[in-house]
């Protein structure tokens, strides 16, 4: 019952922490704030005059099309791609209690499952998980992390320093972001025809 009733309570918002696995019961007035602090920022957000989806929507419906059509990709890979009634993506904040417990800062994520681009993101990741896993500055995660470390020998006196990079994804420029990509799945194969980048190059 006492779970129900905090669940209920409007006043009370209740989200996983961002590291740890830990519960955190917040004060829905400061998590709206920190939800409209993180939209403040106009470098990475900006306030539309309208939903842009459903233009977004005929777009890839015609780029899908076009596609099929032309056999790079077949029906079944286009009904896969094409998300008929897309949602609109939900933003969200994860609390990172391991840098404040009063006052913590909050991750944000965007929650794009069932959106328009969910199935292009799901098929990207495929394609391109194995380019990722094979850069040599790779880490899955913090137990791959340490198995590295420790195969490191270090010199006498050396002095390890690690580094944090703030709001990681959204200081991802798209054009840099593109460009690693086409470097890294674009090799020289005999029989293909590869056009500058300059041109929106395609195989």
């Amino acid at each position: 019952m006492a779970i129900k009733e905090l669940a209920q309570n409007p006043e009370l918002t209740i989200k996983q922490a961002d590291k740890g696995g830990a519960v955190v019961v917040m004060n829905t007035s400061d998590y709206v704030k920190k939800i409209l602090r993180q939209l403040s920022d106009q470098g990475v957000y900006c306030k539309l005059a309208n939903d842009p989806k459903f233009d977004f929507l005929r777009h890839v419906r015609t780029t899908l099309d076009t596609a099929s059509e032309q056999g790079i990709i077949d029906e079944k890979l286009r009904a896969f791609l094409y998300v008929d009634r897309p949602r609109t993506p939900v933003i969200y904040i994860l609390p990172k209690i391991h840098k404040c417990l009063t006052s913590p800062p909050g991750r944000p994520i965007v929650s794009g499952v069932g959106s328009l681009f969910s199935q292009i993101a799901i098929f990207l990741d495929k394609i391109l998980s194995p380019f990722v896993k094979s850069a040599k500055s790779y880490i899955r995660d913090s137990a791959h992390f340490l198995n590295i470390v420790e195969q490191i020998q270090l010199p006498e006196h050396a002095i390890l320093a690690s580094f944090d990079v703030v709001s990681l994804y959204t200081s991802i420029a798209h054009v840099r972001g593109l460009e690693a990509v086409r470097y890294s799945i674009i090799q020289p194969v005999p029989g293909f025809l590869y056009l500058p980048a300059e041109h929106g190059s395609h195989l």
